[in-house]
């Protein structure tokens, strides 16, 4: 597997990335990684796409790393994954939410993880090559709201009445 984490500022956050390739006979799985620790550890949550998964079967998967140990927190078999769709993972407080194209498929709690880098992991297995899983569009950010402040005095508006 590649992985490549960036530092993420708060601990409610998101990350997002367009599958542009997702083909091939190989058991192939496109990931999203929310709330790692520090590039020498194995420790985050990832939400994977995946397809010629089997024993046990999944197409979609939200896992825990811990100290390098892989535990699967939710999966679910019936979504074909395609070429456009957007792999999203959310994490905010204890939930965790993997949507492909803005449908939440997947929400799970856990408490192991607070905060941490957020960022992607390819798999392919032997036989085929990161030709067959390609992403694109990737993005993260916060999930927090920013309350909006406004000025008290001073404020000129144009053209309304």
């Amino acid at each position: 597997a590649m992985t490549i984490t960036s530092k993420m500022e708060g601990n409610d956050q998101y990350a997002q990335a367009t599958l542009v390739t997702f083909t091939g006979a190989q058991l192939a799985s496109a990931q999203i990684v929310l709330r790692a620790d520090a590039p020498a550890r194995r420790d985050f949550y990832f939400f994977a796409a995946g397809r010629n998964i089997g024993a046990p079967a999944w197409t979609s998967n939200i896992f825990k790393m811990a100290n390098g140990v892989e535990t699967s927190l939710l999966s679910e078999n019936a979504t074909t994954w395609a070429a456009t769709d957007v792999l999203r993972a959310e994490a905010e407080g204890t939930t965790l939410t993997l949507k492909r194209n803005g449908t939440a498929l997947l929400t799970v709690t856990d408490t192991t993880f607070s905060m941490g880098r957020a960022g992607l992991r390819m798999f392919v297995n032997t036989g085929g090559n990161l030709a067959n899983c390609e992403v694109d569009d990737y993005e993260q950010g916060s999930l927090a709201v920013v309350a909006a402040s406004y000025p008290r005095f001073g404020l000129t508006m144009l053209g309304v009445r």
